[in-house]
């Protein structure tokens, strides 16, 4: 090949390759969708009404709807969004209360405040109480505890937990938290969210709380967990009039359990729910009477 028939085709292979990129770049652009304009009105008057009554504080002047999320106003740093369906209401709104200070030592959740973040409280290692409000009614599984590859974060602290009257709790929420003493209910008067479905405490909820004196089930609460009061020191346990099951294990070694009130409503406790208690055996002959006069009944 010489001189000149190698720039010929030199710059024909250039030309090709430059229509090649300017086809690319024009078909990208085709196939690209237009950018949507922010369109979206400002808040209306019973939007931002709403979002008042959900967060007891007034809106920003810039609030405004963005992908179905209203955000809240600037310094609640505790509260992640409101948020609500088409048609928002007193009952759809939703307020999540995402992440507590980590400074934080005693603290009162505002009211109004539906959902509790998964992992609001992990990194809290000075907090000693938490009061929930009554608009609340489930605590999430691991709220105050996790643990991930070696990693366990915790309250150390935790002494004291007020619960909302209804309140379900997941799975390993208050964990291995050695200092917890006290579980009491939200008794404030204020309206309370309803009962979930089947709410329960979940498997190991309260395991390993080895300070836990006393506790009050929330109502509404119809199943107990495995392990979920396993090795409390607990000496005075309140069970709600809802409650229908105790899973296995459920108070097993809780040493200082002298005597419980099983609700009438009990109709299946695992037979070694209370191994390790000074009460195991009333509970036993309790629920054996039961079934004595049920059968008895029947006849």
């Amino acid at each position: 090949m010489n001189k000149h028939s190698f720039f010929e085709h030199f710059s024909s292979f250039a030309c090709l390759i430059a229509a090649s990129a300017v086809l690319i770049v024009f078909l990208a652009s085709c196939g690209r969708e237009p950018e949507e304009q922010d369109s979206a009105p400002e808040t209306s008057a019973s939007v931002e009404t709403s979002v008042v009554s959900a967060t007891k504080t007034a809106p920003s002047a810039n609030m405004k709807p963005r992908d179905g999320f209203v955000f809240p106003p600037e310094g609640l740093i505790c509260l992640e969004r409101v948020y609500y369906d088409a048609s928002p209401t007193p009952d759809t709104v939703k307020v999540v209360y995402l992440r507590a200070p980590e400074n934080a030592v005693d603290l009162v959740i505002p009211d109004g405040v539906t959902e509790i973040g998964s992992e609001a409280f992990h990194d809290c290692a000075n907090l000693e109480s938490v009061v929930f409000p009554n608009s609340v009614n489930m605590i999430p599984a691991n709220a105050f505890y996790v643990e991930s590859i070696g990693l366990r974060i915790r309250c150390p602290k935790l002494k004291s937990v007020v619960l909302p009257v209804h309140a379900a709790i997941g799975s390993y929420a208050f964990y291995g938290l050695q200092s917890l003493e006290s579980v009491t209910l939200n008794r404030d008067g204020k309206a309370a969210a309803p009962p979930r479905e089947d709410a329960a405490i979940g498997d190991e909820a309260f395991s390993l709380c080895r300070k836990l004196k006393e506790i009050t089930i929330p109502e509404g609460v119809e199943a107990i967990g495995d392990s979920a009061f396993y090795s409390c020191r607990l000496e005075r346990v309140s069970l709600p009039a809802s409650l229908k099951t105790i899973g296995r294990h459920a108070f097993l070694n809780c040493f200082s359990l002298r005597e419980i009130a099983i609700p009438n409503g009990v109709t299946s406790i695992a037979y070694d729910a209370f191994y390790g208690t000074p009460c195991k055996e009333s509970v036993r002959s309790e629920m054996e009477s039961r079934r004595t006069a049920a059968q008895a009944a029947e006849r």
